[in-house]
């Protein structure tokens, strides 16, 4: 076989990952080549040395001592398997470097990673914690009120009741004092009893004055404190679907991270052999 190889260094060193990938598989296919062209020339030895007098396959041969076409000498034999050894070791030191380089840079992007990670998952449980206490917090608010809608309920029922327990007296008053206008002559007399009753009029006209007012206070504070509890009511459901999309994302998150790892691919294995079959080696 006939070799034609330029024995420059310089012509061997990788630009980049891809191209160091290439140089590495050329120089293994030439490595190859080489050992497999090694170990046939060395069967044909053997198969020299093995060769007798008595051997019943020697013959006279026409013009053995001629030199075949691609024939070296025992400098260009030794230069060259020195070339392909030494482009191989250079290959791969070059290789070993920048494995070493990418390893710690894919160490520190991982550490960086993780915190990032780490981080990302503290404002998560940060923000969640906040979004469970702002929704505790509007739950009990929102009890608060509802409890005081109850009492001012209450409230509202008292004083109706109260209204309506002053309008009969308050209608008694009334009939009586329209009544005794109907006195005749001089019996139409302002006594201490037409008094008296004027005084219960006004008094209880002033009740119910006060009544109506506190009941109309009161229906108004009990209308405000309705429209407070729906606001409430819509705000603690958005705080709620806040709260689950929180823990789903939290969950989710949880899941990628234990589902990430990977496992290595087994490294490739060239059988090498001669042409007769009777040697072989692995390549790793």
């Amino acid at each position: 076989m006939e070799h034609n190889v330029s024995f420059n260094s310089a012509s061997i060193r990788p630009l980049n990952s891809c191209d160091l990938l290439s140089r590495l598989q050329e120089a293994r296919q030439q490595l190859t080549i080489d050992l497999q062209d090694k170990i046939e020339a060395l069967d044909v030895d053997m198969s020299c040395l093995s060769l007798t007098i008595q051997s019943p396959e020697i013959s006279l041969k026409p013009n053995p001592t001629r030199v075949p076409p691609g024939s070296t000498n025992p400098q260009q034999w030794e230069q060259f398997s020195r070339y392909n050894i030494s482009r191989a070791r250079e290959e791969m030191q070059v290789s070993v470097q920048i494995r070493e380089n990418n390893s710690i840079t894919r160490a520190q992007v991982q550490n960086e990673l993780e915190a990032q990670r780490m981080s990302v998952e503290f404002a998560l449980r940060k923000r969640t914690h906040h979004e469970e206490q702002a929704h505790h917090d509007m739950q009990w608010q929102l009890k608060t009120t509802q409890d005081e809608i109850a009492e001012l309920e209450k409230d509202i029922i008292g004083l109706e009741e109260d209204l309506q327990a002053k309008t009969a007296p308050l209608k008694l008053v009334h009939t009586r004092l329209e009544n005794r206008i109907k006195r005749p002559g001089m019996d139409l007399c302002r006594d201490e009893v037409q008094f008296g009753l004027v005084d219960e009029a006004k008094h209880l006209e002033a009740t119910i004055l006060a009544l109506k007012q506190k009941l109309a206070q009161a229906q108004h504070s009990l209308q405000s404190l309705k429209q407070h509890e729906a606001q409430m009511m819509e705000e603690l459901s958005r705080k709620q679907d806040a709260l689950s999309l929180e823990q789903r994302s939290n969950q989710t998150r949880q899941r990628l991270t234990l589902g990430g790892t990977t496992e290595g691919l087994p490294s490739a294995v060239v059988p090498l052999a001669n042409s007769s079959g009777r040697h072989k080696l692995v390549l790793a």
